[in-house]
């Protein structure tokens, strides 16, 4: 379980336990360091990947939560594509 505090924050002590530099870092503007949580679900997913035990129904659950945690989406919605753009201008001109 991850510490946090009264607000809900992660503490020091916890936010220090998720990153793992192998020397000083300074460079988290640009590219920041992964959090160990981050990189344990990344190897966990890349694993079943490339054992071919992934499944893309699998990930409708993550991507509905990322959804809703993120972008405040209470279902999946598709993005309109650039062809509905177009689509929608030539019927403007007729």
């Amino acid at each position: 379980m991850v510490e946090v505090d009264n607000r809900g924050l992660l503490t020091v002590e916890a936010a220090q336990k998720e990153f793992e530099p192998a020397c000083v870092y300074v460079n988290t503007a640009s590219i920041g360091l992964p959090p160990r949580r981050t990189v344990e679900a990344l190897d966990e997913a890349i694993e079943l990947w490339r054992t071919g035990r992934a499944e893309a129904a699998g990930y409708d659950e993550l991507i509905a939560r990322a959804r809703r945690r993120f972008a405040g989406w209470p279902r999946p919605q598709p993005a309109p594509s650039a062809l509905t753009g177009r689509l929608l201008d030539s019927q403007r001109t007729m």
